[in-house]
């Protein structure tokens, strides 16, 4: 069942959407039938099926849900922590209005839509984590969701400013416009106090991919990635197989430097804590319990032999330079680099570029492995105020607000605009890098950070400085760590 959904996702997601919001205040609801804003389309709940982009096979369509009902006079204010995000695509809620541009247009086409549908108005203001902390402190029932990065969540939820998503009624959380991996991920003892789903796309943004050089996959006669990718056989060795057959110097003074072209060039934390999470290494888990867990503790043989084999993998042959951040991503642009793993934020920066790129998911561990993972460190997250009073349309708005911008709705929606945008730097028919984002979708891992960031902190900066023995570092800072997870754990607990 789970493949057949990943194969269904797979397919809709290369559709692009028309998706539309939701703004309004006041406490009662009339029961009238739910009207369509001007010029959207909804679907007929009737038709049999969505068609598949370029001819594919009829699917079955999905949809919520939803009561007819009208929130006459309610403003849905959103508590927007990541306005001023310099590492977003966008940083909208809502937009004023249409321009051409599909990311800009599906936003709005989404309002529009939502608001028109239950009679609302959607509101977007910048606040930060500490105004919108106080006013919830103060008992004021203001704002409809509130958003935090993955590193200040936790603040939030310790003092207890936050609901439960499985206490929401109105929302089903198995419907495939909610991210089903940070369910499973972020779940805490049962409860889930913050999440994701196609209402923004900050987790998109912030995920690492895989990005290559087409031209000089072609130039070399390597293999196709792509294929690799379908055929389960992108690995870290074959990666590396790869890199190395890239690996040139072409200025004439005997050393592999940023003049040269090497196989994959990256800042060093941003490359491990990718390749660690993609190797189903990370540095917290989620156990059978419920509980998150320590992978390089409670799986310490299986971690440190993940660690020192990327260490080794990567740190020979000249086929990985450790660069600055923006000198990797120069060096790739300007065709320097057979490989480079960044952000998908990058895709709609570099599309401008004169690079002729794909996208691949981060390489796995081996082909044993059944998915490819892709770490989101630090992307923003909904959460819902504790002071809320009307609990169940909360759950109404965020449900057709999640729906309306999937690929699930339409075409023209808010994910299958981002992918558009990620693709439109050349060509517009790269129906391949499409299917690689869809892989990356549906399978973000989110970092948790219940327990802080020093210790991942202390193991990225181990893999920068060559340290290949970890058994040893790890164990001077295994009983502060356990202690201060335990701590988190008994305080949620209360």
């Amino acid at each position: 069942m789970k493949k057949v959904i990943c194969l269904v996702l797979t397919l809709l997601m290369l559709l692009p959407f028309v998706v539309a919001c939701a703004d309004n205040n006041g406490d009662s609801a009339d029961t009238t039938t739910a009207g369509n804003a001007d010029n959207v389309t909804t679907p007929d709940p009737s038709a049999a099926g969505t068609a598949a982009p370029s001819g594919g096979t009829t699917l079955e369509q999905i949809t919520p849900d939803l009561p007819d009902v009208k929130y006459s006079g309610y403003k849905f204010i959103v508590a927007n922590d990541f306005a001023d995000a310099t590492k977003y695509t966008s940083n909208l809620i809502t937009a004023d209005s249409q321009i051409g541009e599909p990311i800009n247009d599906a936003i709005y086409n989404r309002t529009m839509l939502v608001e028109e549908m239950f009679g609302i108005d959607i509101v977007d203001e910048d606040v930060d984590v500490t105004p919108y902390m106080n006013v919830i402190q103060s008992g004021e029932d203001t704002y409809a969701i509130v958003t935090a990065d993955l590193s200040h969540v936790m603040t939030v939820v310790n003092a207890g400013h936050t609901l439960d998503f499985n206490d929401v009624d109105t929302i089903d959380l198995t419907n495939p416009w909610w991210d089903q991996n940070a369910a499973a991920k972020l779940h805490i003892n049962g409860s889930l106090y913050y999440h994701f789903s196609d209402f923004f796309i900050t987790a998109l943004d912030n995920a690492r991919a895989t990005y290559f050089n087409k031209d000089l996959i072609t130039a070399l006669s390597l293999e196709d990635p792509y294929q690799l990718v379908k055929d389960n056989k992108w690995t870290i060795e074959k990666m590396r197989e790869m890199a190395v057959a890239a690996v040139s110097e072409l200025d004439g003074d005997g050393t592999i430097t940023t003049a040269d072209r090497v196989g994959i060039a990256n800042n060093a934390t941003t490359f491990y804590e990718a390749m660690l999470t993609g190797c189903d290494a990370e540095i917290v888990k989620m156990g059978d319990d419920d509980l998150p867990y320590f992978c390089c503790y409670d799986e310490r043989e299986f971690f440190i032999n993940v660690y020192q084999t990327l260490l080794s993998t990567f740190s020979s042959d000249d086929l990985y330079l450790i660069a600055k951040t923006e000198d990797a991503r120069t060096m790739f642009i300007n065709g320097n680099a057979l490989f480079t793993v960044d952000t998908l934020y990058m895709a709609s920066r570099s599309r401008q570029a004169d690079i002729n790129f794909g996208i691949l998911p981060i390489a796995k561990w081996d082909e044993a492995q059944e998915n490819y993972l892709h770490v989101s460190p630090n992307p923003h997250a909904m959460m819902i105020p504790s002071v809320t009073s009307n609990v169940d349309r909360t759950g109404v708005l965020l449900e057709a607000l999640s729906y309306y911008s999937s690929a699930y709705y339409s075409e023209d929606a808010l994910i299958p605009a981002y992918f558009e945008n990620s693709l439109r730097y050349k060509s517009t028919t790269d129906v391949e890098s499409a299917d690689m984002l869809t892989i990356i979708h549906d399978n973000i891992s989110y970092v948790n950070k219940i327990a802080g960031t020093s210790l991942s902190g202390a193991i990225y900066n181990y893999f920068e400085a060559g340290v290949m023995d970890i058994t040893s570092a790890l164990k001077k800072l295994e009983g502060a760590q356990k202690k201060t997870l335990n701590n988190v754990l008994e305080d949620l607990a209360k």
